[in-house]
């Protein structure tokens, strides 16, 4: 690894340090532009937070009720 090298085509990055569940899921549009896929991973983003945020309600509402 020479980090003074004009030439590099990698990036470093660490999602699974990123503290909760919906932050390590959002690095997926960082790494959309890389790509020029910005619209498909705010997209992707988008669902998974709506997902995760009705499984999330439907177990509070579950667990309430037992």
């Amino acid at each position: 690894f020479d980090s003074n090298s004009s030439a590099s085509n990698f990036i470093i990055y660490s999602s699974t340090s990123d503290p909760g569940t919906l932050n390590r899921a959002e690095w997926i549009e960082y790494i959309g532009v890389f790509f020029n896929k910005e619209l498909e991973a705010s997209q992707a983003i988008n669902g998974t937070i709506e997902r995760y945020n009705c499984h999330s309600g439907a177990a509070r509402l579950s667990a309430g009720s037992q």
